[in-house]
């Protein structure tokens, strides 16, 4: 299984953002089982088990496996960290096993929940949306439940280096707790805020300058990991009406292959309708299926819509660029009519 094609474009937008926050959308169902939709935004942990460790959650898992923060030998060899032994095209976030959108995910009777998400990057121009599946982990190894979950997330993770080190979810949950501030692994000992002001107030831990302890039971009990896999992946480029750089890329998961859809707008020089639109379409040449997967390549189909003989007696020039991806290509169409 290789990286999803677009991955490299989204992880530069991710970093031109600044602060990786997106809006996660879930589905609550009412008394009536209608559902509502219900959106909030969330922090993006990264891509699941490629976590980047902040400096802080290294000093705090090397204190909490007994040795000395200055301890300065080499973290791949650690025995507090798993091995980089996979990689995914997964989306990590945490959050709260008593929270709203746990309840939304776990409501049906299947493992994981539909959910979507949006990720705005300003500088980039750059807007992402996400539909996918997502799945809670981080509860206890003796639940069904999170067992199932286990299972379907491995599923999608591919390896990245051969080694005999062993990985296991117990350490991959404690860098995810310890990758957070102190202070915010102390909000899970915490109540829940939004609680009514006429009940009593609620019990507050001692926070002090917050948590140290990765290993403290209440907050530990409380924290989970939403792992969020992508289905249906759409880019789109906005720099604002009449920009020629404005592009839609969608790219959607068939049986471990995205297959991508392109539809581009170019504005126009006319009086005219300022948009043509040229679409284009991928399809996976049935010869290439016994070939390794380095080899696969994406047949585009292009289609320009019909244009009045008034509209095209009034264009000059019309220039077009499509790129598309493809595990192992890059390739760029210019369209000159």
């Amino acid at each position: 299984m290789e990286s999803a094609p677009w991955r490299p474009l989204f992880e530069e937008h991710v970093q031109a953002a600044g602060s990786p926050l997106l809006s996660l959308a879930t589905v609550f169902k009412g008394i009536n089982g209608n559902p509502f939709p219900r959106v909030r935004t969330c922090v993006l942990r990264g891509f699941f088990a490629g976590l980047q460790l902040h400096p802080n959650a290294k000093r705090d898992l090397k204190l909490a496996s007994g040795r000395s923060a200055n301890d300065e030998s080499d973290d791949e060899d650690a025995s507090y960290l798993n091995p980089r032994k996979y990689e995914s095209d997964l989306l990590s976030i945490t959050t709260d096993a008593r929270s709203g959108k746990v309840k939304h995910i776990l409501s049906g009777n299947e493992v994981g929940g539909p959910v979507e998400c949006l990720l705005w990057s300003p500088k980039a121009f750059a807007q992402w949306r996400i539909k996918g599946k997502a799945y809670v982990v981080g509860g206890s190894c003796s639940d069904t439940m999170e067992l199932k979950a286990r299972q379907e997330v491995e599923q999608y993770l591919r390896l990245k280096e051969d080694t005999d080190k062993p990985w296991s979810w117990e350490k991959e949950m404690t860098t995810q707790f310890a990758n957070l501030s102190p202070a915010m692994r102390d909000t899970f000992r915490q109540a829940l805020p939004g609680l009514p002001k006429s009940g009593p107030a609620p019990e507050l831990q001692d926070s002090g300058k917050g948590l140290v302890d990765l290993t403290d039971p209440v907050a530990r009990k409380n924290f989970r990991v939403v792992v969020i896999k992508p289905e249906e992946v759409e880019y789109i480029h906005d720099e604002g009406p009449g920009n020629i750089r404005n592009e839609r890329f969608r790219w959607k998961l068939d049986s471990q292959l995205y297959l991508v859809n392109v539809d581009m707008s170019c504005s126009l020089e006319s009086p005219f309708p300022p948009l043509v639109h040229v679409k284009a379409t991928t399809q996976q040449h049935s010869s290439l299926n016994a070939q390794p997967p380095s080899h696969r390549y994406l047949l585009l189909l292009l289609t320009l819509l019909p244009l009045s003989p008034s509209l095209l007696s009034s264009l000059s020039s019309l220039s077009v660029q499509i790129t598309a991806y493809s595990p192992g290509v890059n390739a760029a169409f210019d369209c000159l009519v």
